[in-house]
């Protein structure tokens, strides 16, 4: 195959094998000496480089998967002849003892200070979990990470501290009483609604430029507050939106707001009556879900809320546990968990150690889940990877599941401007939905397929 990437600036064209592994060519092919090789399995991080932006072991990187992207090595620190601010950094903190892993740590160093250059400890800890020193000298090597940060943080000069939110910076404008250690942590997505609310709302101190950098005038929140509670806080802050509870159903409302935001749809809230989301009680006039799925045995609990238990109990089912063994090898085997639709390193760092010891989906969920990161985001991040989701897969045309006569006269309307599909033929319009389907079944041999052939819901009245 002919291989073209950039690499430290320059574009190289090769003809190599689709299985040769970037570490040989590097070394072999372009001279790159310093990059190491350690256990060549990924697991030591003395071979790492920056590749799109993103810290990678060039030992599980085949030739195959470089096609038109940038790599840059060690070598390609070096600034007009004289070392980088991190590899002086790592020199003054004496962070070099053998030597050997070094290169491996300056590049994971130099990824995390791309994407924030004012970590957290905790975040530098994270980003350098795939690098191993045998000679133990993790103090040096974080002293040396945080001196490169303060240094590339004080060349921005942007007179006030940043803010991290996956990968993209936000800098809050400076107040007296805020200094250069203020940190917080912003959610991409709420980043994002932010700026789809900023048409109709009156949020004034919001500003995005590029969707790379923020400025907003939020107060610090308390560590103790989980991530759903930050995130309602964060609301109240930004757009005076008070709301109380810690449910899904709030995530969920929020996100048909941003979709409707500037579109002149009014949105009718339905106050939830019974049970709460996550309840589990029996006496109650309306069971939630996670009960009936909980008293699923209670035949006399379940015709209470059911209307035909016994299709209920006629039906295939399956369980998470079901799938673990698959999804267990779809982490181990994926050797970049970040290409993966909305994981990002940290995720896939804390996923993958967690899977060494988790013996089922449950304990996968609870050793990954943090304040910051929900169950239910767990979850479903854990459904992308067992169905291999990527951004590129994700199809931007609307399934239409079902209709009423007014409802398609309307999509009559839309039919130039939108991309409409009502049925998932034999070549369906989303493989991905195809793809799920198919490894839906796997759990249970009597499921039926879900999607294939079916046509909308027609509803005659309005």
């Amino acid at each position: 195959m002919l291989l073209e990437f950039k690499v430290n600036g320059v574009v190289h064209r090769l003809e190599t094998t689709p299985d040769r592994r970037l570490i040989d060519i590097l070394r072999d092919d372009l001279n790159l000496t310093g990059t190491k090789e350690g256990c060549g399995e990924g697991e030591c991080g003395a071979c790492t480089v920056v590749v799109d932006g993103k810290a990678m072991h060039s030992c599980l990187i085949l030739a195959i998967a470089l096609q038109g992207r940038e790599v840059i090595t060690i070598e390609g620190l070096e600034e007009s002849g004289e070392l980088s601010i991190i590899q002086r950094a790592f020199l003054e903190e004496i962070a070099v003892q053998c030597g050997y892993c070094t290169a491996g740590m300056i590049m994971s160093t130099k990824a995390l200070l791309l994407n924030n250059p004012n970590p957290t400890e905790e975040e530098i800890k994270i980003a350098l979990s795939g690098n191993i020193c045998r000679c133990s000298g993790y103090v040096q090597i974080l002293n040396a990470v945080k001196r490169s940060s303060k240094e590339i943080y004080n060349q921005l000069n942007l007179g006030g501290p940043i803010v991290n939110f996956n990968g993209a910076l936000c800098h809050i404008p400076s107040k007296p009483e805020w200094d250069g250690r203020y940190h917080i942590t912003l959610d991409t997505e709420l980043v994002l609604d932010l700026v789809a609310f900023n048409k109709t709302l009156p949020v004034d101190y919001l500003m995005v430029e590029g969707t790379e950098l923020m400025y907003s005038n939020i107060a610090e929140l308390p560590d103790s507050l989980s991530y759903p509670q930050k995130t309602q806080a964060m609301w109240k802050e930004f757009a005076g939106l008070d709301f109380s509870g810690n449910t899904p159903n709030h995530v969920l409302a929020l996100a048909y707001a941003k979709a409707v935001a500037g579109r002149n749809i009014k949105l009718q809230p339905i106050q939830r009556q019974g049970a709460g989301y996550h309840s589990v009680d029996k006496n109650v006039d309306f069971a939630s879900a996670t009960a009936l799925r909980q008293h699923q045995r209670d035949k006399d609990f379940l015709e209470r809320f059911m209307p035909s238990v016994i299709l209920f109990e006629q039906a295939s089912k399956v369980s998470w546990d079901d799938y673990f063994p698959l999804l267990r090898y779809q982490i181990l085997s994926n050797p970049d968990l970040t290409t993966i639709y909305q994981v990002n390193q940290e995720m896939a760092v804390r996923i993958k150690e967690a899977t060494k010891i988790a013996q089922s989906v449950e304990e996968l969920v609870e050793a990954v889940a943090t304040k910051r990161y929900t169950k239910a985001r767990v979850r479903r991040l854990l459904t992308y990877i067992l169905v291999q989701a990527r951004e590129s897969d994700l199809q931007e045309a609307i399934h239409v599941l079902g209709f009423t006569e007014k409802g398609r006269q309307h999509l009559k309307s839309l039919k130039e401007h939108v991309l409409l599909v009502s049925r998932i033929g034999k070549e369906p319009w989303d493989a991905m939905t195809q793809k799920a389907d198919q490894i839906y079944q796997l759990g249970n041999p009597s499921i039926a397929e879900q999607n294939f052939g079916r046509v909308p819901i027609r509803i005659e009245t309005n």
